[in-house]
């Protein structure tokens, strides 16, 4: 018979009480891509490999009474031996939640969380099936976790 272990269950973000409400209170509508771009430049056949990867987000009630989150991602990729051969990956994905009150500053902000770990997987799925359709290697982003101490957004390496 095998043996089990048990394992230690993490502890959860600490979000404050009304972080918690309003995100219990939201309903996923749509995840979708609503601007992208991209730059390659080549030199000496050195392939782009090492990247950076930048993350920003804001978030806003709409007209039509959806919160939405939009979260900006700049992937930056250059040559090990060629720093003039780089990659550029933009993307912009919008998360719509639908809710019924119009959050306030920290609701906000924990929604925006949330929203980017949601998100997270269709933009590593854009960004490795753009560079792989430029004709290189796949770029494959990192995975990102929350920090269980502080609940802060984590990239890995």
């Amino acid at each position: 018979m095998a043996k089990r272990t048990a394992k230690r269950r993490k502890k959860s973000p600490k979000r404050s009480s009304a972080e918690k409400s309003f995100i219990s209170r939201i309903k996923l509508r749509s995840i979708r891509l609503v601007e992208s771009s991209t730059e390659l430049h080549i030199v000496d056949n050195a392939i782009p490999q090492k990247m950076r990867i930048g993350v920003s987000m804001a978030a806003a009630m709409r007209a039509d009474g959806m919160f939405a989150v939009l979260v900006n991602t700049e992937v930056n990729a250059e040559a090990l031996k060629n720093k003039e051969s780089h990659l550029k990956i933009h993307s912009k994905f919008e998360c719509l939640y639908e809710t019924d009150t119009v959050p306030s500053e920290g609701e906000a902000r924990g929604a925006c969380g949330v929203a980017v770990m949601a998100m997270w997987p269709y933009i590593r799925e854009f960004t490795a099936t753009v560079s792989g359709r430029m004709g290189l290697n796949q770029l494959v982003l990192p995975i990102a976790r929350i920090n269980r101490e502080t609940g802060a957004i984590e990239i890995g390496e």
